[in-house]
């Protein structure tokens, strides 16, 4: 009979007669009668009773003669049980945890996960705790053999067998690790870490990633108690080797932490202080235009003179068309600091470090995002002023020809003779106006191009 069909038999059997573990040899009972045990032998291939039970003082109530092994499955009735016989668990074996009050099981058949449809948790339970196993004994192995090695270097230092105990040690440092007797399970799938503290001591790296991988280690486990250091390092090795490994790549490229530090604020700084320079102009521009504003059309208000009143209105169109084309030198500016800050970006990009350590580039990316944003609204600025001025003074310009707009009937046709040299003029310097701003436009338009050409030909939106 298989393995799964003598499963089957034990879980409806104890969905029905209930199991109990007593003293401190924590002997299993089943609370059944003799005629039901021997119905259940019979059934799994008739197995002898007396060498499978043993009876106890109490009614209906028998022992084990294998400990808690029926049919080769190991029986438990809850998982802090099955957790604290950790030393004695092996893979290759099966093991039936049941719950006496949910009738719920979890097994491990065949080296397989099996559970109640009532049982919704711990799909990672046994994997995880037989991968800690085999992290437990791959860590006795690197023990033994230092004890028996002379080279200079050792990843544990010592091992204590009798005790159960590691000893590592650092220019700086000095812990113990201890094999616990209990492993207290994670929900996350964590079976990977033994797979990753293994590859951890391959050839190529023998001497010299596993230096890194001690020190932080050490680092990471150092203010955990000495039982649950061993289980704190596994659960979280993924952490551990991820800082191991960016100090080996550091290692590796002769890089300094501290000079990578200050060049990437240097870099920050040196980024971001022009994109300022030019949002914190723009916005001075912006701010001063209803001061402008408000005196031109006060100057028109005061002045009775004609000839006056075109002058100030010509002076604000020369003002107006000189500051809009300033708004041009502006963009000129973002475009090639935005070149320049794209050039140093695809250089870090390129850096070996980097391109091992991916991860390390978030702070950089952080630093491009924001010039981005500086970079938008920089646009915004530009663009911002350019139509407020331009709105601005389209309204004086009406304003100075309202006179004439409303003697005006736009049914029928227009005598022109109508229309004073004064306003002619003002007609003239609108038209002007307006031809220059839409060739403007078109220039400030041809440099927004330009500047998402250098974002995609630096890949600064794919960093």
């Amino acid at each position: 009979m298989s393995l799964a069909r003598k499963h089957e038999l034990l879980v409806k059997f104890f969905q029905e007669n209930p199991f109990s573990f007593e003293g401190e040899n924590n002997e299993l009972l089943i609370n059944a009668s003799e005629e039901k045990l021997r119905s259940l032998l019979e059934e799994s291939g008739n197995m002898d009773f007396d060498s499978t039970f043993a009876k106890t003082t109490k009614d209906e109530t028998y022992r084990l003669a294998d400990g808690n092994t029926l049919f080769d499955i190991s029986i438990f009735d809850s998982k802090t049980r099955f957790s604290q016989t950790l030393k004695a668990l092996e893979a290759s074996k099966n093991y039936l945890i049941f719950d006496n009050q949910s009738k719920g099981f979890l097994s491990w058949i065949d080296s397989n996960t099996l559970k109640s449809e009532n049982w919704s948790e711990d799909d990672f339970f046994y994997s995880n705790i037989f991968s800690f196993k085999s992290y437990i004994k791959k860590w006795t192995e690197i023990g033994k053999e230092s004890n028996s090695s002379e080279d200079e270097y050792a990843f544990i230092d010592y091992y204590n067998s009798q005790k159960g105990t590691f000893l590592l040690t650092t220019f700086t440092q000095k812990i113990q690790l201890k094999s616990p007797y209990y492993f207290q399970n994670s929900d996350k799938d964590v079976s990977g870490m033994f797979e990753l503290f293994d590859s951890c001591f391959s050839f190529d790296s023998k001497h010299q990633f596993p230096r890194f991988v001690k020190k932080n280690l050490i680092d990471f486990v150092s203010k955990s108690a000495i039982e649950e250091r061993l289980a704190h390092s596994f659960l979280k090795f993924d952490r551990i080797y991820d800082k191991a490994n960016l100090d080996f790549q550091v290692y590796l490229h002769d890089i300094s932490i501290e000079k990578l530090r200050d060049e990437y604020e240097e870099f920050k700084r040196d980024s971001l202080m022009p994109f300022s320079e030019i949002t914190s102009k723009l916005t001075v521009k912006i701010l001063s235009i209803p001061i402008a504003f408000s005196a031109i059309l006060f100057a028109l208000n005061k002045i009775s003179n004609s000839v006056l009143q075109i002058g100030v209105i010509l002076s604000h169109l020369i003002s107006s068309i000189y500051l809009n084309f300033s708004l041009k030198n502006h963009f000129s500016d973002l475009e090639s600091i935005y070149r320049l800050f794209g050039k140093k970006v695809k250089k870090i990009k390129e850096h070996k470090f980097f391109l091992d350590n991916p991860r390390e580039k978030n702070e950089i990316k952080e630093v491009i995002d924001y010039i981005q944003e500086k970079l938008t609204y920089a646009q915004r600025y530009i663009w911002s002023y350019f139509l407020i001025s331009s709105i601005l003074f389209l309204f004086v310009c009406t304003y100075y020809l309202w006179p004439l707009l409303k003697t005006i009937n736009f049914s029928n046709q227009i005598d022109f003779d109508l229309i004073s040299t004064e306003y002619w003029v003002i007609i003239i310097l609108l038209v002007m106006f307006i031809v220059i701003s839409i060739i403007q436009v078109f220039g400030f338009i041809k440099k927004s191009t330009k500047l998402k050409s250098i974002k995609e030909n630096h890949s600064l939106g794919s960093f």
